[in-house]
């Protein structure tokens, strides 16, 4: 049901302009700066925190509910 444009489905363009804007936005010369990141443990907890919540909101499975999108398989 999607559509197809000269060979590539619309999602497949968009990732083409995805790529394209990046590459042009990184091409963009800026002004260097000199700040310095400083890792604590908040940052670390933050960094596990959110690392666990999108392990498990993207690898949850419950193949038991008849829910929609329950079962990913």
């Amino acid at each position: 049901q999607t559509p197809i444009v000269a060979g590539l489905r619309l999602y497949q363009w968009i990732a083409v302009l995805g790529l394209v804007a990046g590459a042009v936005l990184t091409a963009i010369p800026g002004v260097a700066t000199t700040t310095s990141v400083h890792f604590g443990l908040p940052m670390v907890l933050a960094a596990v925190a959110l690392g666990l919540l999108s392990l498990f909101l993207t690898g949850v499975d419950f193949p038991e509910s008849n829910k929609r999108f329950s079962r990913l398989a």
